[in-house]
């Protein structure tokens, strides 16, 4: 299972990212997550968290924004319901692998709801868990292109520069996969095609810039993973700006 070292290594490594923002938007005072409080004799099936094994790919599509149901699909239902200082609160316990061993991290996952009944803010209980994840940033693809396009925009260069701000504070160590996504719009090929263009120009200007092509995956899924829906009766214009959202590209940096 896991170690005592690869926990501190893992620790030490993203504790810069914490601090700069990951998974999620979060604040500085977090919500406090359920605990059990039971007599070693006490323990049983019924109160141990082994952990549901989780695709971190779904994880990293959680999104302040989204909706009970959208979370639900993602990552099915809650260990645990409680309320939180803006809202509800449910609780997740992900099994995430760790790299290189043969176990597993045990993680408790939060996802907090406002008063909109809207996610308001995504939280891991341990730094070492966040670094197993990954921390994703997410960037509207109408921000770093122009719409059908895969040309970086001059804002776009200047926001790849604070990924690899990011990057140098972790020593320029780890791994980086860049993940192109478009909206419904088009066929399936066309998109599939242009989501892959956008990732690899991303990954090819962060190369120019000093991050290691071997430390680099680029694909595209082209319009397999959405955020939002929408419908269709408000004509293409209205169409193009309500799937805004899944207009992006999403690049997740783990520990080395």
């Amino acid at each position: 299972m896991k170690t005592s070292s690869l926990i501190a290594g893992l620790l030490a490594g993203f504790m810069a990212a914490m601090h700069g923002g990951a998974l999620g938007q979060l604040v500085d005072a977090h919500p406090a997550f359920s605990d059990l409080m039971l007599e070693p004799t006490q323990l049983s099936e019924q109160v141990l968290r082994p952990g549901k094994y989780t695709n971190v790919s779904d994880i990293h599509l959680l999104q302040r924004g989204q909706t009970a149901a959208d979370v639900r699909q993602l990552l099915g239902e809650p260990s645990a319901r409680t309320q939180n200082r803006r809202g509800p609160a449910w609780e997740y316990h992900v099994s995430l692998p760790i790299a290189g061993e043969t176990g597993s991290l045990v993680c408790q996952l939060m996802v907090v709801f406002g008063a909109d009944a809207r996610v308001d803010e995504i939280v891991w209980r341990r730094p070492q868990c966040e670094a197993l994840a990954g921390s994703t940033i997410d960037m509207a693809a109408d921000f770093l292109f122009a719409f059908d396009e895969y040309r970086l925009s001059p804002a776009g260069q200047g926001h790849l520069d604070l990924i690899l701000e990011r990057w140098r504070q972790q020593n320029g160590r780890g791994f980086m996969t860049i993940v192109g996504h478009t909206d419904r719009i088009g066929s399936a090929d066309y998109n599939q095609r242009l989501s892959e263009q956008r990732a690899h120009t991303v990954a090819q200007y962060l190369v120019q810039r000093g991050v290691p092509a071997q430390a680099i995956r680029a694909i595209g899924i082209g319009e397999s993973e959405p955020i939002v829906t929408c419908a269709e009766t408000k004509g293409i214009a209205a169409l193009k700006e309500c799937l805004a959202p899944n207009r992006r590209v999403s690049i997740n940096i783990k520990a080395a």
